[in-house]
């Protein structure tokens, strides 16, 4: 293959890719809000949980994960984060943060929810589309490469969002993030006070100075 094949074929798979992650946000668009639970591993420190995601549109984002010392609680009231530690009981409030949707801890489904497939690819290198078969469904997998590590993105034929998984070295380590998005629910009922959050009794509020105890990864 020569150079100049080469890079025609990546120009390609970028642009490809970027239609793909629109399609996705495109298949979503009509839904004002939806509620899915994820399984999220991650290989090299044996830890899995599962994750209750319910986001609202323009910016209102709940999300619970449950397990042992591992419970947490996310909330986005559309102004601030809040993050409440359910085994020391602590939370903490921060003014939304910029890139907070990527940060969430459930891939990119909630970049591409709110409307911002582009940002999924923001500072992306070595953009590569790929099939794959999962018995007779046919899915295209979104390759890309980030200062955090590998990333792939599977979208099934009704651009569906499938599955993530987060690749990435620390000291030599290398450790793997992997998503499966279960049933998304795109006709959710939310209780109207779902996205608020009021700190429970007791709760101890971690302030900026603090180090946070048993915080999630």
């Amino acid at each position: 293959m020569t150079l100049l094949l080469a890079l025609a074929l990546l120009g390609d798979d970028a642009a490809r890719a970027k239609e793909l992650l629109e399609a996705a946000a495109a298949a979503l668009k009509d839904a004002p809000a939806v509620a899915f639970e994820c399984r999220t591993q991650w290989k090299g420190v044996d830890f899995s949980q599962k994750m209750t995601v319910r986001l609202k549109r323009p910016n209102l984002a709940r999300i619970e994960s449950g397990g042992d010392d591992t419970e947490y609680v996310y909330v986005l009231d559309g102004t601030a984060l809040w993050v409440h530690l359910k085994a020391s009981n602590q939370y903490l409030r921060t003014t939304r943060p910029a890139g907070v949707f990527e940060s969430l801890g459930v891939g990119p489904f909630t970049t591409i929810f709110f409307g911002t497939p582009a940002d999924v690819l923001r500072n992306a290198s070595g953009i590569t589309v790929r099939d794959e078969r999962s018995g007779e469904e046919r899915l295209e997998v979104v390759g890309w490469a980030t200062t955090s590590g590998e990333c792939r993105l599977w979208i099934d034929a009704k651009k569906g969002v499938r599955r993530y998984e987060l690749r990435m070295k620390v000291n030599a380590e290398t450790y793997e993030q992997n998503v499966d998005y279960l049933k998304v629910d795109t006709q959710p009922k939310f209780a109207d006070d779902l996205f608020v959050f009021t700190p429970p009794k007791d709760a101890r509020e971690i302030r900026a100075a603090d180090e946070p105890v048993d915080a999630p990864d």
